[in-house]
């Protein structure tokens, strides 16, 4: 990664006046493991430092294999990446939280196959409809970090399944403008 950002010019650092900002993560995302991954694709980084994030590339599937679709509760949904390390050494820790309602036995057992397999996630913001943000890359996977199955306390617990989605990177989160690779190569 070194040199990385030498060509990058930096113009701005601004916020566009009466631009929609919601918060939350949409109710759909996309679960890809690597061992159904064909390709992975990365960032082509060029001059202007949207390119450090863009993934312009479409990522491939092995044939028969497609992305594992994820249904989460917006309500419940969050997206955070912190920035970790000491001075002059620092990483990104994107952290996607999802939850689903509903512990059925098919998701409980999706999401346990699903605890020790290297990931990449696609996701959307409210409103956003094309593109997708992208945590795990080539050269770090996602992982699920934590997560839980709850039956619910009571007549008004909260039944679901909730897993938090975490990788390290040296990008916040990646810009996927490529196709999801719904069917296999």
């Amino acid at each position: 990664m070194a040199g990385t950002y030498d060509g990058v010019t930096l113009t701005a650092l601004s916020h566009v006046d009466g631009d929609e900002n919601p918060s939350g993560v949409g109710e759909l995302a996309y679960l890809m493991r690597y061992s159904d991954m064909a390709t992975i694709q990365e960032p082509t980084i060029s001059t202007s430092p949207e390119s450090v994030l863009t993934i312009s590339g479409t990522h491939t599937m092995k044939a028969s294999k497609s992305p594992i679709t994820c249904e989460p509760v917006f309500e419940k949904n969050d997206f955070e990446s912190p920035l970790q390390g000491e001075v002059y050494s620092k990483i990104w820790n994107p952290k996607l939280t999802l939850f689903m309602a509903q512990p059925s036995i098919a998701a409980a057992g999706g999401i346990s196959a699903l605890k020790n397999a290297r990931l990449i996630a696609l996701f959307r913001r409210p409103g956003q409809t094309t593109n997708y943000q992208q945590i795990g890359g080539k050269a770090m996977a996602a992982k699920i970090a934590e997560g839980s199955v709850k039956f619910g306390k009571g007549p008004t617990g909260e039944p679901g399944i909730m897993f938090v989605l975490e990788a390290h990177s040296t990008q916040p989160f990646y810009y996927y403008t490529g196709t999801v690779p719904v069917t296999g190569v």
